[in-house]
This record gives structure tokens, C-alpha cells and sequence, in this order.
């Protein structure tokens, strides 16, 4: 936007100014109800199509003032020519007095069409005007230097896409830009052109994962030439094959290797540009998104160009049945008569830690064209931005965030940069794609984390006045009823605030008011570079709703670690007035981490210390997203009848109240009395210890563990405290009242309501755990209100439940999952909404989060836009950082070359393997479609899978006796299961059996299942839990049982069955959570006076599918104490009689 310092004359009394300070002047002295912008010389913004409205642009032209016939029919936008017709540049002097359109606010047409022919014609008047006429002279630029901003047919449409792409070219990095690599005078690409000489490149550059340096290169060069023969400079005639034939040197071999690299680079376009944000220089790699994304569609197999409105119906799974391409296809359709089609792009960024120091991080930029259909997703990476550090210096903290924002647009402004145009008026393409000439960028989705999302549309960051970026939700709101309907961002109005904030920002005036801007919708003065693409700052303004709902940071780094962080908090609320049922808190916790030793060897779950349950200071470094997600899956199991409180706390002393109300009063606190050391063996001592630690801040602190410490002494002077053998807590039994069972009733908690904190810090979504205390709030009356009288323990093993669940229908993890629909969509936000307000939020208390909001508020809006929440899911992209990680390793770790270094190795490589895998199918092509060699299909069966669709048995067997088979535990009745009691007869067993399982909720397809039945696998045996039913049985009747044996043969007769020890459904407590999402409880099929279960011969045949079994946590915990494991557990005839297990419903079959 140029400024202009002429007169200009008032659009309500029509008085003339010489200045814009004197007209700015008279209408706030004048016509104080217009605004202090009512006479502001801004040129006419674009706003969306108004439906009421036709084609012709009639509408709009009366609107604006001009005659509706001047305008019979506006031209397409994707023709930009300077001879502009008479008829509209009369069109725009008479829209209004000074030749421009007012305010946004003052424009009521919608036409798209229209408006982008009067921006067509405005921009060529002005330049006429500006070539011909005298002006007043404009502004000196910043620096005195003339910075030339928009030039061409940029300028071709007005709108606040143009003034946010002129905020950009002001800074002038287009002109700074370089290319990439330097490459070698007189540098010879291409001389590894044979098939064994490719061979060779591909191994210097995948040897050891990151390819050889410089140094081995040298080595291993003079070690083909030994091998070879070569080294002693002797020639042979005839063909060329030996290495110095072709590299007469191991330099000659090194710059070889080289020039391959630098030249694949070039020729993929990478450039640099080096950035000097506050006197800081940065480098930044890129590329053009434009054409990659071209290139990427060209490379397609099977591409898709347009969306069939009547094909897709109410489906909603891929990214071209989602609204958002459709919405930016009729979008393009109303601009131009040509024949186009939108070239629709996701992408994503994130930053990744590559060295474990935490010296050097990568930062990509990717992006995959969702028109290419061919089944597996292809990201491009098109740029790297440089990460930022906080230096050390007076408000370093705030300096480096605002170079983070600028770093990161720009470098994202010279991503993008081509395709701005080809966004607004498209771009033609050399050759057609099934008839299709004209392609508009688009892009359709962003996939990133929460932190990054707000960085790339420059909002505020933290618990602001609106923390999320697709809505105008209020911080308090954002977890609550209020929240679900919150107003979207105005796409216009946000973006005429970030320019406004700028603008103030790059002079250095009126701090007030830009402080105001950024506060009126919790902005950052910094615009965001993809607001000058088409669709995102025009129609169909989907600028804030290109935002991706990311499973792996929204869920499994995000709510899946925030439930269990509050969980930790809000138990030691929960315990406020009542001992924990188990012990202490630190005690429950730990406990409930030690549970994942009895998933068994099916378990996904992390093993790796601390574990789940822990508190937010104690970090989970080890833990990736796939964990996370892992343990939703038994995070039910873990904490079932663990969290509960028991016996209500006695009442402190009298001494101690009175010295409690002094020490509130200002008092001196009076010094704790000596007291005789416990035993080191007593367990109450080591509870008074650990509750100390635990207890929750509120009031003095240390009056409240002085209160417990002499309560746990007096109980264990007075011998009611119970021992921990027995698993029970001191003043506490597994038979104790809970929370809802108690007559009184737990009094609701006096803390304060202030929301937690989010996404400060880390991604997990959790501040400090002092805050948190601080923050932290627990409503009884709330939970009473919706689980009436269920006990708190079993109303936490219900909350997982249903998270198992939800996530389930998110994310898509079960076999059998339909494609995703409307409808479907519209049940899995139902679900969402009704596990925030009455499952989560009675049970942890009130939270802000905007992870929770956004499973909240916007998972319906996220598959109806993107298709399916897997679209979004950044897990795929962040396994792609694993190429340049490896590739770290080759460069020097120098802070200012290792980025172009890796951009060398990483991207060269690539590019060189992406170039022959292309040049290999060429040739197979050649061969197809004329040539004389014959190809054969040859099918070769897998080697585990009979040709004949059976399951088929290991081909590793051991023949033992029936009697050696008979000495191994659980089996003494093994020859009656197999219907042969000779003990010496040779029995020939496997350890595993490949099947394809059967599910009643589908017919098949599904993938080959392993079942193991090993005494001993990898140091530890490895019993499946197995589903199978026999001869005879009704339809739809499942048996259950432990797999213990394969048997293929029998005293030399073949049996193929599997030796099952049977297990039958048993009763369970009512209203058990488990139970009621679908994991039916079993025990042990043994009659009076058995030592072990029931053993059943079953046919191979018969065996249904894998099942994962796991025994019932609270059962262990009841029987054998708090602090049982496996190895504590005996293993007794009494205790495998009162066993109990769970079949697991939500493991993640595939």
C-alpha cells in the first residue's frame, strides 16, 4: 500500500484538505461519529461473493456508486492486460469523490469477480496517473535507501493479500537470495553413468546410514583401486572397467561426488538468503513451493483434479472430499471462465532436536499435493529456517521471540513467494493435465503443533485474552459450555489489524494503540506471510481454518500426558480431607507405573521409567508420540481401583490449632518438639514421609505435615496401624468407604478457580507444577452432579475408558474402521464434547487448555474441511526427520555450514535417487511398450503363508516326548488333551503359528497374525491369549484361553492343534468400567480340587484371532499389596483359582 501526501476532499461534507494530518484533523473534529479512518486514503479491499447477488457484478456496481451498465460482464481475473476498458475506469472515478473505494466496513459488494476488475483497473490508473502527472512526493523509506516493493501485475488486485505481500517485498530478501551451493569451477556432473559406477554413489552416500566423509571417500577409493588392480598404474586394453578408467584420482573421485550433489541441488532450485533480524544474521534455505508441487503432480501415478460433489456425497476421509477443497474449487470457478482446476497442498513445519546437546536443531518446511492420489502420501521439503536462540542481553527473552516470528515468515514469504500469483490469477502449465491448462495454488491445511501454529499466524502465544487460533473463545471459556460456539477469527478484520500494528511498530508511534490492536484479538505486530496467498486472505478465507487437528501433539503429547498430569495433582485434592485408600499418593503413582510389568509380551505400552502417571516437573524425555499414543490403550488397566480415597484424616490437636491460627496471624511458629526416630522398617514412617511430600499447598504447609507425621506416630505407638504387607495404608483398607460411599461427604475443595496453564513451557501442555498447585480446582458438587454416588477410583477408571474409546474414533486405529463420514463426524464431536464437559472436567476440575478446547470445539469443523483427523496427523512427517538426522552426522557441526552441508548430503542425495528411480522406469517403459525382452509374472508365495490361504505352523519343530511335554507347568494333562496317555510317544512341537484372523465385524483382508506359544522366547516365555470356538458350537459363541503348546504331530500322526489352557467368563463388580467398554472379565476354567486349568486340544483351524489378555489390576493389588509385581506374585494353586482377567478391547489390532 504506496501513501499518498496530496489533497484530498471529505466524503461527507466535501470540504478539501491539503494534507492527511488536516483532513484526519477535520473529521474527528467535524464528523466524530464516521471514525478516525472515515477519510483514510486506503484503495478498495476484496470481501467474499454474497449469494444474493448474480453473476454480473450488477449488484455490487450500484453499491458502489457507479452505473450498473457500465459493466456488462467482467472479465476473467486470470487476464491481467494494461488496456483496460473506458467504460470502468469511468466506473471507478464515480465510485467515489477521490477515485478509490472507502473501508471494507463501507463496502457492501460481494462480487469477487467484480472487485478484482475495479483493483485492475485502479492500479492501472494510478500508474498512469503516477507516470504522467505531478504528486506530492512520497515518504523517504526507512534507511535511505529506495526499496522497490510490488512491481508488474502483482498489484493487480487490492486487498489486504496485496498489502501483506508489499510488508514483505519492503524488506527486500527476494534480492538477497543466492543460490544454494556453490558449485566447483569446471565441475563435471554425471560421470557415475554406468550401472555398477551408481551402485558405488549409492553406497558412499547410504554407508553407515549418513554416507562417507571426504576422509573415507579417499580410503575407499584406494581400496577399489587395490582391489581392482589399478593401483599400480598398469593398463589393460579393452573395455573401461576398473575405478581409475574412470576417476584417475581420488581427488578427481571426491569432486565427482561432489559435483553430483551440488548439481542435483541447483537443479532443484535451492536457494539462500541471509536475514538480519535486530542485528542478528540468520540463513535461511528454500525453494519454490510453486514448483515442486508442479514438478510432485507431474511425477504423479495417478492424480486427481477436480472434486465430484455427487461422487463424494457424505464422505469425508480424504483431503479431496474434505469442504475446504471444495469451497476453494467454487472459489476459483466464479474468477475465471478457463478451464482450472486447484492445486491443493498441505504443509507442515516443525522444529527437531538433531544433535544431544541441544546445540543444533532442524527446522523443515514440507509440503505433499493432495491431487496425487496414488496411495501413499509424498512430503517435499521446500525450505529450512533457521533456529533462533535467546541471546544474552537486556530483554533477550522478548528479542528472540520477535526474530522467531520474523524468521519464520520470511522465510515461509520466500517459500511461497511464486505462488502468490498463481494462487490469485493461477498458473498455466506447459502441458496440460487431462485437458487442464490453468492450476491455483491453494493451500489447504497447515499440520503443526500448538505452539508453531500460533507462531505461523503470528498470534499470541499462552493463557491470552484468545488463546485459540480458529476462534474468538475467551481463556476462562475455552474448556466450558461457553466454548463450543465461539464466533470464527474475522479473516478481514484480523489481517487490517496486523497491518495497522505493523505499520505502527515500523515507526515507532502511537505504542497505545498498537498495544490495543494486539490486545483486540491477541495478535503479534508481525503479518502473516501466507495471508497473501489466494483463499487464505481472499475467498473462501480460510486463513484461520487451514489449522490442522494434529492427533500426535493435540492427543498423545497433549491430552493424553495432560490427563495423567492432573490426575497426580487433583488426587492429593481428592485426598485433602481422607487418606488415599493405597498407602500415600507418591506410593499410588508408583504403583500404578509398576502395573505395566503384567500387560504381558502383546503390551505397547512404554516400559521406560518414570512411566504414564506422573506429576508435570517429572519429565518424559524418552517418551515419543507413538508411546504416548501406546499407552492409551492400557492406561484403563493401570489405574483401575488404584485412585481412590479412604478413611477420613483425624483432626489435628489442639495445640497444633492454636499454633496453626497464631502462625496465620503473624505469630512465630513454634519449633517442632523432638521426637524419637521411628524404626526404619516401620512403613508408616516412610508414609508420613511421603505424604509430606505430597501434600497440597494450601494454608502453612508445614503445619499440615507436622499434624500427619504425629497422627502416623501416635497410630503406630497405639498399634492401629496395619503393616504394608498386608497392602493396605496406615489409618486405611482396600474395604474402605470411598468418596461417594462416605455418609458425611468430602467438603468441596476452597481453591481457587483460575484455569491452568497451556502450551508454557512444553509441549505437554502444563506449566510449572507450583502454578499449577496455585491454578488447581477440584468441584465436588460438580462431580456428585454427574456421577452421582460412584466411587472417585471407579469414575477415573471410566474417564480412560472413554478416552480409549474417543481416540479410537478418532484417529482410526481398529481394523475395520468405516471411511469417516458427516455423520459420523458429527457422532465423534458428540463424544468429544461429552467426554470435556461430564467426564474430564468432573473428574481432573476445571483446566484451560486449548488441546482440550479443540477436541471441545472443533473436531466436527476439522473432518468436514480436511476429511478424516488422520489427514492432519504430523506422526508420518515428523519418522521424515530421520534422513537428516542420519545425515548430521556427516557434516562438521559447525554452527554456520552444517545447514548447508546437510542441505548437500540430505537433499542431493534424494534428488540424485529420485532422478534414477525416474530414468529406471523410462527404460522399463521402453521395454513395455515395444521392446523385444519378454516379462514374466512370476507369483512367489511367502514363505510363512501357504499358497492355499491356510495359516501355516513355524517351520522350526522339536520333537520331544510326551512325558517332557508333559513336565512343563500348567501341562501334566497334556496326553489326555491329546488323546494319548503313552508318555514315551515322540511329540513334534512349534513355537508359532501364522493365521489370518477372523472378526465378527468384518469379512477380512486383514493382516497375518503370529501366534506364539513359547516356553521360552528371548529369555522369558510368551504365551498368547487366543479366541477360538469349536465344532459344534452356536454362531456367535467365542471361547477364550492361553495358548501353551502347538503340537503338528503326534507319535507320527499329524494333529495340528494347539494346546489352549481354557479360561471362562466370570461375574464382575456392577457397573465396572471395563466391563461396560466391552472387555469381558475371565478366570481360570479349573474344577474343585484342580492345581491347574482345564487343557483343550484345538484344531488350527479353529483358532479365531489373537486376543490380548491381561489380569485385573485391582484384583493383584487386593490380594497380593500395593507393591506386587510379578516377581512377588506366587504362583499357588489358591491364587490362580481367584486370578482374574480382562480381554484387552481396545488393543490397536490391525
Amino acid at each position: 500500500m504506496a501513501w499518498t501526501y496530496g489533497a484530498s476532499r471529505c466524503s461527507e461534507c466535501g470540504v478539501t484538505k491539503a494534507n492527511p494530518a488536516a483532513m484526519r484533523r477535520h473529521t474527528l473534529t467535524q464528523h466524530r461519529h464516521l471514525g478516525r479512518n472515515a477519510n483514510r486514503r486506503l484503495p478498495p479491499q476484496q470481501r467474499g461473493p454474497d449469494p444474493a447477488l448474480g453473476q454480473t457484478g450488477s449488484g455490487a456496481a450500484s453499491t458502489l456508486g457507479g452505473d450498473p451498465a457500465a459493466v456488462a460482464r467482467p472479465p476473467p481475473a486470470t487476464t491481467s492486460s494494461l488496456a483496460t476498458p473506458t467504460a470502468g475506469t469511468h466506473l471507478v472515478d464515480a465510485a467515489s469523490l477521490d477515485g478509490h473505494c472507502g473501508s471494507v466496513s463501507d463496502c457492501d459488494a460481494d462480487d469477487e469477480a467484480l472487485l478484482l476488475q475495479l483493483a485492475d483497473v485502479a492500479a492501472v490508473t494510478a500508474s498512469q496517473q503516477a507516470g504522467g502527472a505531478p504528486h506530492a512526493a512520497a515518504k523517504p523509506p526507512l534507511g535511505g535507501h529506495d526499496v522497490e516493493v510490488l512491481g508488474g501485475d502483482t498489484h493487480a488486485r487490492s486487498s489486504v493479500c496485496t498489502e501483506a505481500q508489499a510488508e514483505y517485498e519492503r524488506i527486500g530478501d527476494a534480492k538477497r537470495c543466492r543460490p544454494a551451493v556453490e558449485a566447483r569451477p569446471h565441475c563435471k556432473p554425471g560421470l557415475f553413468n554406468t550401472l555398477a559406477l551408481r551402485l558405488m554413489q549409492e553406497f558412499i552416500h547410504e554407508a553407515n546410514g549418513s554416507g562417507l566423509s571426504t576422509t573415507f571417500q579417499t580410503k575407499f577409493y584406494e581400496m577399489m583401486a587395490k582391489w581392482d588392480g589399478s593401483a599400480d598404474d598398469r593398463r589393460q586394453t579393452g573395455p573401461a572397467n576398473k575405478i581409475k578408467d574412470h576417476f584417475p584420482s581420488a581427488n578427481a573421485f571426491r569432486n565427482a561426488v561432489r559435483d553430483d550433489l551440488d548439481e542435483a541441488v541447483l537443479s532443484a532450485g535451492w536457494m539462500r538468503c541471509t536475514m538480519v533480524p535486530g542485528g542478528v544474521q540468520y540463513v535461511s534455505f528454500f525453494r519454490s513451493g510453486l514448483h515442486v508441487a508442479v514438478q510432485a503432480l507431474r511425477n504423479a501415478q495417478k492424480v486427481q483434479l477436480r472434486r465430484d460433489d455427487n461422487e463424494v456425497g457424505d464422505r469425508r476421509e480424504s483431503p479431496m472430499d474434505g469442504e475446504a477443497f471444495k469451497a476453494h474449487q467454487e472459489a476459483i470457478d466464479n474468477v475465471t471462465v478457463e478451464k482450472a482446476f486447484v492445486l491443493g497442498v498441505h504443509v507442515y513445519s516443525d522444529a527437531s532436536l538433531l544433535s544431544w546437546s541441544g546445540a543444533h536443531y532442524l527446522y523443515p518446511v514440507r509440503i505433499r499435493v493432495v491431487n496425487d492420489v496414488t496411495g501413499d502420501d509424498q512430503w517435499y521439503t521446500v525450505a529450512y529456517v533457521p533456529w533462533v536462540r535467546t541471546l544474552k542481553e537486556p530483554g533477550g527473552k522478548e528479542k528472540a521471540k520477535g526474530r522467531r516470528w520474523g524468521v519464520l515468515q520470511r522465510t515461509l514469504y520466500l517459500a511461497f513467494r511464486d505462488a502468490i500469483n498463481a494462487s490469485h490469477k493461477g498458473h498455466t502449465l506447459d502441458k496440460s493435465i487431462d485437458g487442464y491448462n490453468l492450476a491455483f495454488f491453494r493451500v489447504l491445511l497447515y499440520a503443526c503443533d500448538r505452539p508453531e501454529e500460533r507462531s505461523v499466524l503470528c498470534l499470541k502465544a499462552g493463557k491470552c485474552t484468545y488463546p485459540c487460533t480458529s476462534c474468538m473463545v475467551r481463556a476462562d471459556d475455552a474448556c466450558t459450555e461457553a466454548g463450543v460456539n465461539a464466533a470464527d477469527r474475522d479473516v478481514v478484520k484480523t489481517l487490517e489489524r496486523h497491518l495497522e500494528a505493523v505499520h505502527l511498530s515500523r515507526t515507532t508511534k502511537k505504542r497505545k494503540r498498537r498495544v490495543m490492536l494486539e490486545t483486540a484479538s491477541s495478535i503479534n505486530a508481525f503479518v502473516p506471510a501466507l495471508a497473501a496467498l489466494g483463499g487464505l486472505g481472499t475467498v473462501p478465507h480460510h486463513l484461520y481454518k487451514m489449522i490442522a487437528f494434529d492427533p500426535l501433539h493435540v492427543l498423545d503429547l497433549g491430552i493424553t500426558r495432560m490427563l495423567c498430569h492432573r490426575l497426580i495433582l487433583v488426587f492429593s485434592h481428592v485426598c485433602k480431607e481422607y487418606y488415599p485408600e493405597f498407602k500415600d499418593e507418591s506410593t499410588t503413582a508408583r504403583a500404578g507405573n509398576t502395573r505395566t510389568e503384567f500387560l504381558g509380551r502383546r503390551s505397547l505400552a512404554s516400559f521406560i521409567p518414570p512411566g504414564y502417571l506422573v506429576g508435570p516437573k517429572e519429565k518424559q524425555a524418552t517418551f515419543t508420540g507413538r508411546q504416548q499414543r501406546a499407552g492409551v490403550w492400557f492406561l484403563a488397566f493401570l489405574v483401575a481401583g488404584l485412585f481412590g480415597p479412604g478413611t477420613r484424616r483425624r483432626p489435628p490437636p489442639k495445640k497444633k490449632q492454636k499454633e496453626r491460627a497464631a502462625t496465620k496471624h503473624g505469630g512465630a511458629k513454634t519449633p517442632m518438639p523432638v521426637r524419637r526416630r521411628p524404626p526404619p522398617a516401620s512403613s508408616s514412617s516412610r508414609r508420613a514421609q511421603d505424604l509430606g511430600r505430597a501434600t497440597v499447598a494450601g494454608g502453612d504447609n508445614d503445619q499440615d505435615v507436622d499434624d500427619i507425621i504425629e497422627s502416623l506416630l501416635r497410630a503406630d505407638a497405639d498399634g492401629s496401624s496395619n503393616s504394608d504387607g498386608g497392602g493396605n495404608a496406615s489409618g486405611a483398607s482396600s474395604s474402605a468407604g470411598s468418596a461417594g460411599e462416605d455418609s458425611d461427604g468430602p467438603k468441596p475443595a476452597t481453591t481457587s478457580e483460575k484455569p491452568d496453564g497451556d502450551d508454557v513451557g512444553d509441549e505437554c501442555g502444563n506449566e510449572d507444577e507450583s502454578s499449577v498447585y496455585q491454578n488447581l480446582a477440584f468441584d465436588w458438587d460438580l462431580y456428585r452432579s454427574k456421577f452421582g454416588d460412584m466411587p472417585y477410583k471407579v469414575a477415573v477408571t471410566h474417564m480412560f475408558v472413554k478416552y480409549a474409546e474417543l481416540v479410537d474414533r478418532l484417529v482410526g486405529t481398529f481394523h475395520c474402521r468405516p471411511p469417516m463420514t458427516v455423520a459420523e463426524g458429527e457422532e465423534v464431536a458428540r463424544l468429544s464434547r461429552s467426554f470435556v464437559l461430564d467426564i474430564l472436567t468432573p473428574v481432573l476440575g476445571k483446566v484451560f487448555s486449548t488441546k482440550v478446547h479443540k477436541l471441545l470445539a472443533h473436531v466436527l469443523d476439522a473432518i468436514k474441511l480436511h476429511g478424516a483427523i488422520k489427514n492432519g496427523d504430523t506422526g508420518s512427517n515428523e519418522a521424515l526427520h530421520g534422513n537428516e538426522k542420519r545425515r548430521y552426522c556427516r557434516t562438521n557441526k559447525d554452527e554456520d555450514n552444517f545447514r548447508a552441508q546437510l542441505l548437500r548430503v540430505g537433499q542431493g542425495t534424494l534428488e540424485i535417487k529420485s532422478r534414477q528411480a525416474r530414468e529406471d522406469a523410462e527404460f522399463d517403459e521402453w521395454f513395455d511398450d515395444g521392446g523385444d525382452v519378454a516379462t514374466v509374472a512370476t507369483a512367489v508365495p511367502d514363505c510363512g503363508v501357504d499358497t492355499t490361504g491356510r495359516g501355516v505352523a513355524s517351520r522350526r519343530t522339536a520333537t520331544i516326548t510326551l512325558d517332557e511335554l508333559a513336565a512343563r507347568p500348567g501341562l501334566s494333562a497334556v496326553g489326555f488333551a491329546l488323546n494319548n496317555p503313552a508318555g514315551t510317544a515322540a511329540v513334534r512341537t512349534a513355537n508359532s503359528y501364522t493365521f489370518s484372523p477372523r472378526y465378527p465385524c468384518c469379512a477380512g483382508g486383514h493382516p497375518k497374525q503370529h501366534l506364539r506359544a513359547a516356553p521360552l522366547y528371548r529369555g522369558l516365555p510368551w504365551f498368547d491369549g487366543v479366541a477360538y470356538n469349536v465344532p459344534g458350537d452356536s454362531t456367535g459363541l467365542v471361547r477364550y484361553g492361553e495358548a501353551r503348546s502347538i503340537v503338528r504331530a503326534v507319535a507320527g500322526a499329524a494333529v495340528d492343534v494347539v494346546v489352549v489352557a481354557g479360561m471362562d467368563i466370570c461375574e464382575s463388580m456392577p457397573g465396572c468400567p471395563l466391563v461396560g467398554g466391552g472387555c469381558a472379565r475371565l478366570c481360570w476354567s479349573m474344577e474343585v480340587g484342580d492345581e491347574w486349568p482345564a487343557l483343550h486340544a484345538i484344531p488350527l483351524t479353529s483358532v479365531l484371532r489373537l486376543e490380548h489378555i491381561v489380569p485385573d489390576q485391582d484384583q493383584i493389588t487386593r490380594d497380593h499389596g500395593i507393591t506386587a509385581t510379578p516377581k512377588t506374585v506366587r504362583d499357588t494353586a489358591g491364587h490362580r483359582r481367584r486370578a482374574r482377567f480382562f480381554v484387552n478391547a481396545f488393543y490397536p489390532w490391525p
